[in-house]
């Protein structure tokens, strides 16, 4: 599965909803609704009663203080910013196109884009995903491109390009969100400002806000810097020599993220590297030193894996038993997708740690006999989506699958076409699974 570690994996989801899920998501979204709705209401309510009318105010044809407009237009500005442009998701999903999505706290625009220079291919691959969007969203979270640009590169800007799947409810609620936290900002801001003869007066109680205000930010930045200190000692270890290759994300809230044009006027510069962004992490260890035991220290470089609290995939790609064993050791509560494709040095004896890493949701094995294992198959109760080679497919194997209880989408790898008896035979086995070749095809 090597062309596919950044692909579909992820995207395994159902073709239809089921009903309890599909009345979970209406009655979340009434209930967001009416809580915007009550907080408007809120807000309305406390301005008569503190006495916004034009009673107040000698100009009657502008209540509010010019401070009150000033701050309210740049949260609007600042709103603008975050929710308008779109941000590239850095997953593969065809050829020479690539996702972009829009909207902020919700998602209310998917669109695939041409990439630069291209040539088009692969708009028909995306018309099924497309309808599916259109229908149930996109339930994957967001992987955007680190040190890409955001409100400050103009195709970001041109929602009306590309193949368009709107979320009209995404798009509701988001402007029920902006306009809940213009509303507040507008109340809050007057409310206080009516209440001193300046806008610069403060009161002990804000100063002491202030104080406590900054006192948590820098913490906060200090403790991102100590974490970016730790995951970079961590990635010397384990690169020796180039023998592992790490992939990143950006931690830092949405909004933030959004707002500092995708993190870059919040980069730090560490250890004398290039600068990153403060929420920078690893979010994925990939083993690949060609059976090669170069490892000093395993016990220590185990305990390197410990320092990415925001690792989620694990991969070991052409490895022997000793880099094996670090991912048969690592923590395995976050971790969501693995890729296993041994060195003929593994036995398969190796692999009984599967079973620790009960939150995987997608699982590669290649090159594995399973018909031949001794040890008997975990079930991995969040797993919805496996590949497997075409030829390992058992009677075995088949059973072991359909003891897993989400299982949905079962890849057969195969370097040439498979053949079309095979595909009968596997799907037949697992009616209820969608069964496809390594490219995400799915057999006519």
């Amino acid at each position: 599965m090597a062309t596919d570690r950044n692909s579909s994996g992820e995207d395994a989801k159902p073709q239809s909803v089921s009903r309890l899920v599909w009345i979970t998501r209406t009655l979340g979204s009434w209930t967001l609704t009416s809580l915007a709705i009550t907080i408007l209401y809120w807000i309305g309510i406390n301005a008569r009663r503190l006495g916004w009318n034009d009673e107040m105010n000698p100009l009657q044809k502008n209540p509010l203080h010019l401070s009150t407009w000033l701050i309210v237009a740049g949260t609007a500005f600042a709103l603008l910013l975050i929710v308008i442009p779109g941000e590239i998701d850095d997953r593969y999903y065809a050829r020479d196109f690539q996702l972009q999505s829009h909207g902020w706290p919700w998602v209310h625009l998917h669109r695939f884009v041409p990439k630069p220079n291209s040539e088009g291919e692969g708009r028909e691959q995306l018309q099924q995903r497309l309808e599916m969007y259109r229908k149930h969203g996109n339930h994957l979270p967001l992987i955007p491109i680190p040190g890409g640009r955001y409100w400050t590169s103009f195709e970001n800007w041109t929602f009306w390009k590309g193949m368009l799947a709107p979320n009209w409810m995404g798009c509701l609620f988001n402007a029920l969100a902006c306009t809940a936290i213009l509303s507040a900002v507008g109340f809050l801001v007057e409310h206080r400002r009516r209440k001193r003869n300046s806008f610069w007066q403060v009161s002990l109680t804000e100063l002491l806000g202030i104080f406590v205000a900054v006192a948590v930010l820098v913490t906060l930045v200090t403790e991102s810097v100590n974490q970016i200190q730790r995951e970079a000692k961590a990635r010397e270890l384990l690169v020796e020599p180039q023998a592992s290759r790490f992939e990143f994300i950006d931690a830092a809230p949405a909004w933030l993220r959004k707002l500092t044009d995708n993190s870059r006027f919040l980069q730090v510069r560490v250890a004398g590297t290039e600068p990153v962004p403060l929420g920078w992490r690893v979010r994925e260890v990939q083993f690949a030193d060609q059976g090669l035991g170069w490892f000093k220290n395993p016990a220590e470089c185990a305990k390197c894996l410990e320092c990415f609290p925001y690792m989620t995939t694990l991969d070991h790609w052409n490895s022997g038993s000793d880099s094996l064993k670090l991912v048969a050791d690592a923590p395995a509560e976050n971790i969501q997708r693995m890729s296993l494709f041994p060195a003929y040095s593994v036995s398969d004896r190796d692999y009984r740690f599967l079973g620790r890493f009960r939150n995987l949701e997608v699982l590669c094995l290649r090159d594995i006999d399973l018909g031949k294992v001794r040890f008997d198959f975990p079930v991995l109760p969040k797993l919805v989506e496996i590949c497997i080679d075409e030829n390992r497919v058992t009677p075995r194997v088949l059973e072991w699958l359909r003891q897993q209880p989400r299982l949905k989408t079962v890849k057969l790898w195969s370097a040439f076409s498979i053949d079309e008896g095979r595909w009968h035979e596997v799907q037949s086995a697992l009616p209820a699974m969608t069964i496809q070749d390594r490219l995400g095809e799915v057999h006519p």
